[in-house]
C-alpha cells in the first residue's frame, strides 16, 4: 500500500499496476487469507442437520449420473417427490456424494471454493461499483483500498464460520454467491456501451438470480436488492426517474413477499406457530434484539459470543425484556439514518437498507427458529463498506501525522488478524461433535438442543455415564426450537436402551416420544424392533405398519418388516421387503443380512454366504453375521473357512464374554431353530479351549438367562 503525504495519502494499492494486475493481486490476497483461516475446516465432521439432509437423505445418494437419479436430489427431503425444494443445494449435495460419497474432504473443498468465489465476486461489484462515473471523484484513488477491505473484513469474519464449515449451510453460501454475482451482473449490463454485451450480462444477472432462489429462498430478495442499488447507487436518489423507482420498488418487495407466504413449503404460516415456544407477534418482538445483535456479533466477534444454538429470550412485551423497546428503536434510527444520507453518502445509506432488507424474510413472520449467525451471509455483505470508507477518510484527514497513520494501519491489520484467528479458532470446535457441543454447551448451558446433542456424542464416544447426565440435564433443559424439542432425547434414550437390550427402559422412552412426536416413524420402527426381540410379533407388525404409513420410503422400515415376516417364516414377503429396502438405498447394506437369512432359511447356503460376506463388508464389527457363517459353514464341512470364521469372531470379542454374546445373538438375530446356535457353539468349543467350560454349561444348562 502506498502512503504518500505529497498526494494528499491517496490509498492507490495498485499504483503501478494495470487493472488486470490489480484483480489477481486482490484474488491472490484473498486466496491466501481464506486457505489460511479455513486450511483447518477441511477434515471438520458432520454436524446436526448434516444427518438428515445429506447422509440420511436417500433424495442425494447418487449412484448414477442419470437424469431419474438426478432428478431425485431437486426434491430435498421429500421423498414423496411432489415438491422442489431447494434443487440447487441439494444436487450439489448429490454430486458431492457421487465423487466423494460421506467423506467431508470434498464437501468442504466445495463450501471452500463457493465462498471463495462469493468473496471475489463481493470485490468486483465493489470495486466496479465506486469507479462508476458519478463516485470517481469522490473514491478517486481509494476505490481499491475500500474494495478490497470491505471484502477481506466479510471473508474472514467468524460469523461466517457457519455458513462455510457448517457443510449444509452450504445452502446460504450459495445463495449468497448467486447473489453478488447477480448483482455483478447486473451493474456491466447497465454500464457497458454495447447492446450484445448488455443483453449477454442482463441475461447472466437473470441466471444466477434463478440460482439464487434455487439454493435458498431468501435470495427472493435479489430483485428488491437490485432495484436498490439501482434507485440509491446508479441513478442517485434524484431526479424523476426515481419515484417511478421506489413505486416498482414497493411493488416488488410485495410481490416477493406474497410469493414467500403463498408458496411457503409449510401448510399454512400461523398454523405453523403452533410448535413454536412463540407467538407471531412475539416472534416480531424479538427479530428486533437479534438483528441488533447480530450488529454486534459483527463488530465484536469473540469466540465466546459465537456458536452454532443461542440461547436467546423472547420478547413478551415492548418492556420485556427491557432491551425490547431500545432495539426496535435502534432499528427505526438505523431506518431514518439510511434515508437521510441518501443524498450525501448514498453507498452508506445502501449498506445499511440492504442488510435490514436481507434479513426480511428470516427475520419476519416466517416461523422459523429466532437466531442463526449463518442467516448473515447475504445481509453482512455490503456491511463492511462504510467502517472502510471511514478509515480511509481518517487516514487521509492524518496525512500529515505519520504516527497516527502508523497506528490506524496497524489497527487495521490487528483487526483483520484477530478475526481471522477467531475463525481459525472456530473451526477448530467444528472438528467433531464432542468439541462442538461442548464448546456450545458452555455458552449455552441452559438449553436443550446443545444438552441432548453433546449427549449423544458422548453415548457414541463410548462414555456411557455422562452421556446419560447429559441427556438428564437436556430433558431438564429449556426449548428453543419447538415445543416438542424433547422428543429426540427420548427417541435416542430408547435406542440407547434397545442397543444395551434393556427393552423395558428402551419402551419406556420411546413412548415418551411418540407422546410428544406423534409422527415420528423412527419411533415407530424402534419399538417394532424392541417387540420382534421379544418376539411380540403381532404388535411388531402394527408398530412396522404405523411407520411405514407415516414414511413409505424408509428403507430402515422395510428392513424390521423383513425381519419380521422371517421370523413368522414368510421368506418370500421377507425378501421382497429386503430388495425394497435395498432399492430405496443401495448403499445401505442392512438388508443383505435379512436376505442371507432368508437363503439360509431355504437351505440355499451358496446365496446365504455372498450376502453375508457383503453385508460383513459394510459393517465388519458386527457379529451376527459372523457367528452365521461359522454355523454355515460347519454344515458346508469346509474347515478352512469355518477356522477363519471363528478367529474372526474370537478376535472380535476380545475380553468380552463369549457366552452372553451368543446369548444375544439367539434372542436378537437367529431365526431358526435352536440347534443352530447349539452348531455354532460346538464349532467355537473345538477351537477355543479357553472358553469350552463357559460355552459347554451353555449347551447343557438351561439356567442360562435367556437360553432354552
Amino acid at each position: 500500500m502506498i502512503i504518500d503525504k505529497n498526494n494528499d495519502c491517496y490509498l492507490d494499492l495498485t499504483f503501478r499496476f494495470s487493472r488486470v494486475y490489480r484483480y489477481a493481486w486482490a484474488f491472490v490476497a484473498i486466496f491466501v487469507f481464506l486457505i489460511i483461516i479455513y486450511g483447518n475446516s477441511f477434515d471438520c465432521a458432520w454436524h446436526l442437520d448434516d444427518f438428515p439432509n445429506i447422509i440420511e437423505n436417500q433424495n442425494v445418494h447418487l449412484h448414477s449420473l442419470s437424469w431419474d437419479n438426478i432428478k431425485k436430489s431437486f426434491y430435498g427431503l421429500r421423498y414423496d417427490q411432489q415438491k422442489i425444494n431447494r434443487p440447487l443445494s441439494y444436487l450439489s449435495f448429490a454430486l458431492n456424494y457421487y465423487l466423494n460419497g460421506s467423506s467431508v474432504f470434498g464437501y468442504h473443498l466445495v463450501n471452500f471454493t463457493i465462498h471463495y468465489l462469493a468473496a471475489i465476486f463481493l470485490f468486483l461489484l465493489l470495486y466496479n461499483t465506486l469507479q462508476l462515473p458519478r463516485w470517481q471523484i469522490r473514491f478517486k484513488h481509494t476505490d481499491f483500498a475500500i474494495a478490497l477491505f470491505s471484502t477481506l473484513f466479510w471473508a474472514v469474519h467468524p460469523i461466517q464460520v457457519a455458513a462455510v464449515t457448517y457443510i449444509v449451510q452450504r445452502m446460504a453460501s450459495m445463495a449468497g454467491m448467486f447473489y453478488v454475482m447477480g448483482m455483478y451482473f447486473y451493474l456491466k449490463g447497465r454500464t457497458s456501451a454495447e447492446t450484445q454485451k448488455r443483453i449477454g450480462f442482463f441475461v447472466l444477472s437473470f441466471g444466477c438470480t434463478a440460482c439464487a432462489i434455487a439454493s435458498k429462498e431468501n435470495a427472493f430478495m435479489l430483485p428488491i436488492s437490485i432495484l436498490l442499488y439501482e434507485a440509491l447507487l446508479l441513478q442517485g436518489f434524484s431526479g424523476r426517474k426515481i419515484k417511478p423507482l421506489f413505486k416498482i420498488f414497493l411493488f416488488a418487495l410485495f410481490c416477493v413477499l406474497a410469493v414467500i407466504l403463498i408458496f411457503s413449503n409449510r401448510l399454512s404460516i400461523l398454523g405453523s406457530y403452533a410448535n413454536r415456544p412463540f407467538t407471531i407477534y412475539e416472534r416480531l418482538l424479538t427479530e428486533p434484539r437479534v438483528i441488533v445483535f447480530y450488529i454486534s456479533l459483527l463488530f465484536y466477534p469473540v469466540n465466546s459470543r459465537l456458536m452454532l444454538l443461542h440461547d436467546f429470550e423472547i420478547s413478551r412485551t415492548l418492556f420485556s425484556p427491557w432491551s425490547t423497546l431500545p432495539c426496535l428503536l435502534i432499528i427505526f434510527l438505523m431506518i431514518a439514518g439510511a434515508f437521510r444520507l441518501r443524498r450525501h453518502t448514498p453507498i452508506v445509506c445502501f449498506s445499511i437498507l440492504f442488510f435490514l432488507l436481507n434479513h426480511l424474510i428470516e427475520g419476519s413472520i416466517v416461523p422459523l427458529e429466532l437466531i442463526f449467525e449463518h442467516r448473515n451471509y447475504i445481509p453482512s455483505m455490503f456491511f463492511f463498506v462504510p467502517p472502510a470508507i471511514i478509515w480511509v477518510k481518517i487516514h487521509k484527514y492524518f496525512a500529515r501525522q505519520k504516527s497516527i497513520q502508523t497506528m490506524m494501519s496497524f489497527t487495521v491489520i490487528f483487526v483483520l488478524a484477530a478475526q481471522a484467528h477467531t475463525t481459525y479458532v472456530q473451526n477448530q470446535y467444528f472438528k467433531n461433535d464432542l468439541t462442538l457441543w461442548m464448546d456450545n454447551t458452555a455458552k449455552a448451558p441452559n438449553l436443550h438442543r446443545p444438552r441432548h446433542n453433546l449427549g449423544k456424542a458422548l453415548l457414541i464416544a463410548g462414555h456411557d455415564q455422562a452421556g446419560l447426565r447429559e441427556m438428564q440435564k437436556a430433558l431438564a433443559a429449556r426449548t428453543g426450537g419447538t415445543i416438542d424439542q424433547k422428543y429426540l432425547t427420548h427417541y435416542n434414550l430408547g435406542i440407547y436402551y434397545l442397543y444395551h437390550n434393556n427393552y423395558d427402559n428402551s419402551l419406556s422412552h420411546l413412548l415418551k416420544s411418540l407422546d410428544l412426536q406423534p409422527n415420528n416413524y423412527k419411533a415407530y420402527q424402534a419399538l417394532a424392533t424392541v417387540m420382534l426381540y421379544r418376539n411380540a410379533l403381532n404388535q411388531a407388525e402394527k408398530y412396522i405398519a404405523r411407520a411405514l404409513q407415516l414414511n413409505p420410503y424408509a428403507p430402515e422400515a422395510y428392513n424390521t418388516l423383513g425381519l419380521i415376516r422371517l421370523k413368522q417364516g414368510d421368506t418370500d414377503s421377507a425378501l421382497k421387503s429386503g430388495e425394497k429396502a435395498l432399492s430405496l438405498n443401495p448403499s445401505n447394506g442392512q438388508p443383505y443380512f435379512l436376505i442371507g437369512e432368508v437363503h439360509r432359511f431355504e437351505n440355499n447356503f451358496i446365496l446365504a454366504e455372498f450376502y453375508y460376506k457383503k453385508y460383513l463388508e459394510q459393517y465388519p464389527e458386527q457379529i451376527q453375521a459372523n457367528l452365521a457363517l461359522i454355523e454355515l459353514y460347519d454344515l458346508m464341512h469346509n474347515s478352512s473357512s469355518l477356522k477363519k470364521s471363528i478367529f474372526y469372531f474370537m478376535r472380535m470379542a476380545g475380553d468380552k464374554n463369549i457366552a452372553e454374546l451368543l446369548v444375544t445373538y439367539r434372542e436378537k438375530y437367529n431365526y431358526l431353530d435352536d440347534s443352530r446356535i447349539r452348531r455354532i457353539i460346538r464349532a467355537i468349543v473345538k477351537s477355543a479351549p479357553r472358553q469350552a467350560d463357559a460355552l459347554n454349561r451353555l449347551l447343557k444348562t438351561k439356567k442360562e438367562p435367556g437360553f432354552p
